[in-house]
């Protein structure tokens, strides 16, 4: 029964997609001869036997991946002001009287701005209209003079992320990893649907913030429930393939705008995309390891027993006992149930836990406030909005497989190390003013550098947490660090369209990526580790001889 700690490596896409899923759902015939057998060495043996039903089952609940980045950016195609200028309608002599002087005085080009549309107080609809087919909610609602609304858009967003950590952190040990994630998908589908009916901004603004409470208990939900059922050998690559999955979402919503025009279809077609990624939540059974973890473990026995008879296995769990690998199983998983109290307790019972966890929550932070701050201010560079938002696909899928081919090389400290030391450097180079055409300069490609390094740390983080998080604090470090981490995502849009010279914003990244580079130093390598259970799990994998347990036990003494 002991587990597969083997490193990963050389496997196919298509051996580890079709074997995550096939964690908990037992697949090959697996006859189980011990009395007792952790949850670990299990989902360790039943990766290596995948079926195509169950590898697609696996690929499909994945795709709530994707939820997130269609929810955190339809903003950007519903909400837009329209660059391709205006033109004057014949019944309204006042424009025409402004195009008239601007001809006379030689300014006909830059009369078809919109700083001159909000200048001069002109109305949509009565004194012009827009040379586009496409249409906005910022026009309809008329608040394209507003420069600061759309960023309010976006950013109230994370108001609703910052609602959803308070309630993952409570509900994930308690009501389930999967129920909750059902709940939060259903709220961010229901409130998507919900914005094509909206006739007013403020209508609008509660929808995104129901929108951010829902993609925040969906996502993260479902990726504590996912990575659970992940041999160690495949978690690199689940976590590699979720963030892929996150970036299906720019050329997934690129299409919808591109072929659909009115705003209120986009939502209408959105909708249906997140409906159909969260079914698997509805149909499938939460984590056994969770589920070991709060004393059920006859249900996740029950549970794997389903799964093999769906998979036609010869698998029979009847009468072994499944445990997290604790001693004294059923006492210890009562104790295991921890109150949220009893959860911050064990913070100052094994202080090697309150370090790696503040130390993430900073990365997290960090790189959430870099990544926003970057990906929402690419349209002050000039190209279509489909044009940037295609780069920063193809550069975030590239980020994201390179993290594959680093974490085998140097583990996962030194490459969180590594990514925040590039972005770093990248940010203080863009600072240099060299201009190589209309939409390209030294700065543009020193900020895709450092979105790359970026996107990498993100990809990371997540892995990260869940190996350094036991299974009794997971959801709250989880949701401890996604709360950090959107408190700065909701000043991300607001720094990109604050007015900051390219020497203040650029040096302020740069600080703060370097800052990251020194609280990570802090963090354990986890490659090739098993998961630790409980907070004494975390503490013996620090070590007695670190420097807080030697003043934990002089202050005792």
């Amino acid at each position: 029964s002991s587990g597969i700690n083997a490193e990963y490596g050389g496997h196919c896409i298509s051996s580890y997609v079709l074997s995550l899923f096939a964690v908990v759902m037992v697949v090959g015939e697996l006859h189980v001869a011990e009395k007792t057998i952790t949850v670990e060495s299990v989902i360790n043996k039943i990766g290596k036997s995948p079926t195509p039903l169950l590898g697609a089952l696996w690929v499909w609940a994945t795709t709530i991946g994707m939820v997130g980045c269609l929810s955190s950016y339809m903003g950007v195609f519903t909400g837009f002001v329209p660059s391709e200028g205006f033109q004057c309608l014949s019944n309204s002599t006042r424009c025409n009287d402004l195009l008239a002087n601007a001809r006379q005085h030689g300014k006909t080009e830059s009369f078809y701005k919109t700083e001159n549309i909000c200048k001069s107080n002109l109305s949509h609809g009565e004194d012009f209209i827009w040379n586009t087919s496409r249409s906005s909610f910022l026009v309809d609602l008329d608040l394209y003079c507003s420069s600061s609304s759309l960023s309010l858009y976006h950013s109230v967003y994370y108001i609703g992320s910052l609602l959803g950590v308070s309630l993952g952190s409570l509900l994930y040990e308690r009501v389930g990893r999967r129920r909750v994630a059902a709940v939060g998908a259903g709220l961010i589908t229901t409130s998507t649907l919900c914005c094509t009916f909206s006739t007013s901004f403020t209508t609008l603004l509660v929808l995104r913030i129901v929108q951010g409470l829902g993609d925040q208990l969906g996502y993260m939900g479902a990726y504590i429930w996912l990575f659970e059922m992940t041999p160690i050998q495949y978690r690199p690559f689940y976590n590699s393939w979720m963030a892929n999955l996150w970036v299906l979402g720019y050329p997934t919503l690129v299409c919808i705008s591109y072929f659909i025009h009115n705003w209120r279809y986009i939502y209408v077609a959105v909708s249906l995309v997140q409906g159909f990624c969260q079914v698997p939540l509805l149909i499938c059974p939460d984590s056994p390891r969770y589920l070991i973890s709060i004393g059920r473990s006859r249900e996740a026995a029950s549970i794997l027993q389903r799964w093999a008879g769906l998979a036609g296995s010869d698998i029979n769990l009847e009468g072994v006992e499944l445990t997290d690998g604790t001693v004294e199983e059923k006492e210890e998983a009562q104790k295991m149930k921890l109150s949220v109290l009893q959860q911050l307790v064990e913070f100052t019972k094994y202080p090697g836990m309150l370090v790696e966890t503040a130390s993430i929550c900073w990365g997290w932070m960090v790189t959430s406030l870099l990544f926003y701050g970057l990906v929402y201010g690419w349209d002050r560079f000039g190209d279509s909005l489909y044009v940037t938002y295609l780069y920063v696909a193809l550069g975030e899928l590239i980020a994201n497989v390179s993290v594959l081919l680093v974490l085998k090389v140097i583990g996962r400290k030194a490459a969180l190390v590594s990514f925040y030391t590039g972005a770093s450097i990248c940010f203080f180079l863009g600072i240099i003013n060299i201009e190589f055409s209309a939409h390209w300069g030294l700065e543009r490609v020193m900020s895709m550098l450092a979105s790359f390094f970026t996107a990498s740390s993100f990809c990371l983080l997540y892995l990260f947490t869940g190996e350094i998080s036991p299974t009794t604090h997971r959801g709250m470090i989880s949701s401890a660090a996604c709360f950090f981490a959107r408190v700065s995502a909701f000043f991300g849009p607001l720094l990109s369209a604050a007015d900051l010279t390219r020497a203040q914003r650029l040096s302020l990244f740069g600080i703060l990526a370097g800052s990251s580079v020194l609280t990570s130093l802090l963090l354990p390598e986890t490659r090739g580790r098993a998961i630790p259970e409980t907070a004494k799990d975390v503490g013996e994998r620090r070590g007695e001889q670190q420097v807080l347990y030697r003043i934990r036990k002089m202050v005792s003494c």
